[in-house]
């Protein structure tokens, strides 16, 4: 079975989406979504202290208690929940599809959910420059090394 991979930004853009305000910073969001961070219900805010010890940090509030809900819905053997989650969740699955295997069924569910697995890939484009701009340093740093090339040479 293929992994899925969860980055940050992504679950944010996720999130951004469905947000109904669409006044939602997507960088902010995701770096609230790291550390000792929580979301206030009440005030719908976040703080760094937490207002009550069961209070989950927003990692978890955002995104694993969702996805743990998720994976619940597939693994029950409830259909009528499980169609009525998937259309809430605009998860189109054929109706042989809910006949299937459980894991059969939670791959085609999840590849639905995260979409195309994108999570390297914005890593890479995110991180690493493009070959064009770090031409001109990769040639100053090979130039102008402190250390003779003959050393890397075996």
């Amino acid at each position: 079975m293929p992994m899925h991979t969860v980055s940050l930004p992504h679950e944010t853009r996720m999130f951004c989406v469905d947000c109904s305000t669409g006044k939602l910073d997507v960088k902010a969001f995701s770096d609230r979504l790291w550390g000792d961070i929580y979301f206030n219900e009440k005030t719908r805010k976040f703080t760094r202290k937490e207002v009550d010890p069961s209070t989950p940090r927003t990692f978890v509030h955002f995104v694993l208690t969702p996805l743990y809900k998720l994976y619940s819905q597939v693994l029950s053997e409830e259909t009528d929940d499980l169609k009525a989650t998937m259309k809430g969740l605009g998860i189109k699955l054929k109706p042989v599809m809910y006949k299937m295997d459980v894991r059969p069924l939670l791959k085609a569910v999840l590849d639905q959910f995260f979409g195309p697995v994108s999570g390297l890939v914005d890593l890479i484009v995110e991180h690493i420059p493009s070959p064009v701009e770090n031409a001109a340093n990769k040639v100053h740093c090979h130039l102008y090394s402190p250390w003779p090339l003959s050393e890397f040479i075996i």
